[in-house]
């Protein structure tokens, strides 16, 4: 257990600091966008349950359990709670249509709610306990990844399963209840087991990635409960974990946890379309100027997307050999969206990936990544680190150009409410029965008042 000596240390800070947290400290505002957060990933979950990663890691679930009271969404399936998570994490990020956190550069929510909820099923929480938990953990990941970003993203980490596994064990640990102590061994398995590469952009692993990471949230918060031990220094100034990840960590943002939430500053991201978050700027200017200007795709001899050095790393693929290397590639994510009209997940097919009209479009999209995106000193909160400027010409010599510092979905240019909503209606319209759906999202909003979360996924079973 911690010395005397330790508990001055940001380690213990930041287990002292989730462990005491309670839901009458929230402001509403952080309360809201923690049930938005529930009711997307959800959402999205749903409509990926077909997915090829998601069946696999289902029927690994179901071939290595035999009882267990955490269900598998879209199933009769109960499974333990660890695979429950596996299996639900999976199918939450199996899509890329999960919100977006530029402060860890990842993607919490889709971690954080599949081990929440599998959690809760094996204990009668409330829906209160389940946002202050989940609060506690997208706080964690947050400001820890302001600690070590940019430079641990642009080495090459994964943040969201790097970073999401501190953040899953202090929800996890928070919905137990666990104490200080244990918090502090819970953070330290968290730490010292993450990992992450982006090499594995485009390919299953990514999703499994975010369903091992809810599981492993899952059973290091119990086990720190049950008394297993760790270092208990890992996030402090001189943590070796720090040293690995990043060039440039600083330990500042750990102390100021809450102040503000991240789920309020910068905020949470949703997304209008199934991928990648650093395309959706770039699809985004791309509609703006067919809508206004009129021209199709043939009309197109060049497109310029200039862009930052954060959608040039994330975007790692120019000549997508699949589907799933399209969610990750700006070229094809502009050309679908000029050729389509729009960009929804029935375009992510091999058809339309191996058409040879596409497939001449994107030969057109071209980039150039720039630094000197500025938002002005009027702007909102956050800065422009996926911003794109699109240059368009056409064979009659016209050219147009439109710059998006902010997606659709950003915190600085926000869906509404009513917006979040029709996208959780139109994504599991096909999912489940609409009479589910629409009850599922009514105790969704009113999360704060149910008394028994398995309500909840009560609707997500059949």
């Amino acid at each position: 257990m911690p010395t005397k000596n330790s508990q001055a240390s940001p380690t213990y800070n930041v287990a002292k600091w989730a462990a005491k947290l309670e839901y009458d400290d929230l402001p509403q505002k952080v309360v809201q966008v923690a049930k938005y957060c529930f009711l997307d990933t959800i959402g999205v979950a749903l409509a990926g349950l077909q997915a090829q990663s998601v069946l696999k890691v289902k029927g690994y679930a179901n071939d290595n359990s035999s009882h267990g009271t955490s269900s598998i969404w879209g199933s009769a399936i109960k499974t333990t709670a660890e695979l429950s998570a596996l299996t639900n994490g999976t199918a939450c990020h199996a899509l890329d249509y999960d919100e977006t956190n530029y402060s860890s550069i990842g993607h919490p929510a889709a971690i954080i709610v599949p081990a929440l909820l599998a959690l809760s099923e094996e204990h009668q929480c409330q829906g209160r306990d389940l946002i202050t938990a989940f609060v506690a953990g997208y706080e964690v990941m947050g400001k820890l990844g302001a600690t070590v970003n940019p430079s641990t993203y642009h080495k090459g980490w994964w943040t969201t399963s790097l970073l999401g596994l501190t953040g899953a064990v202090v929800a996890c640990s928070r919905l137990l209840r666990i104490d200080i102590e244990e918090m502090v061994m819970a953070i330290g398995l968290g730490v010292s087991f993450a990992s992450g590469l982006r090499s594995n952009f485009g390919t299953m692993a990514k999703p499994f990635g975010v369903g091992k990471t809810a599981m492993d949230g899952v059973m290091f918060s119990k086990l720190a409960k049950i008394g297993l031990t760790t270092a208990t220094d890992h996030l402090d100034a001189d943590s070796l974990f720090l040293s690995l990840i990043s060039d440039h960590a600083s330990l500042n943002a750990l102390d100021d946890l809450g102040k503000p939430y991240e789920l309020t500053n910068p905020g949470v991201a949703f997304k209008l379309y199934p991928s990648c978050s650093a395309t959706h700027a770039a699809v985004d200017a791309i509609l703006s100027l067919v809508k206004e200007y009129g021209f199709v795709a043939d009309d197109v001899t060049s497109i310029i997307c200039e862009i930052t050095p954060l959608v040039n790393t994330s975007l790692i693929y120019t000549n997508p050999a699949n589907t799933e290397h399209a969610r990750f590639s700006l070229e094809a994510c502009v050309a679908m969206a000029l050729c389509k009209g729009e960009l929804d997940n029935s375009f992510f097919t091999g058809q339309n990936i191996t058409d040879s009209k596409l497939r001449t479009v994107m030969g057109r999209v071209h980039r150039r990544v720039r630094n000197d995106f500025s938002s002005g000193q009027n702007a909102g909160s956050s800065p422009p680190n996926e911003a794109t400027r699109l240059i368009v010409s056409l064979n009659d010599n016209q050219t147009f150009d439109k710059t998006v510092l902010f997606a659709k979905g950003n915190n600085d240019n926000p869906l509404s409410g009513s917006e979040l909503e029709n996208k959780f209606n139109t994504v599991t319209q096909d999912c489940i029965p609409c009479g589910k759906a629409a009850i599922f999202s009514r105790m969704v909003l009113d999360l704060e008042s149910l008394q028994d979360t398995r309500d909840l996924t009560d609707c997500l079973c059949c």
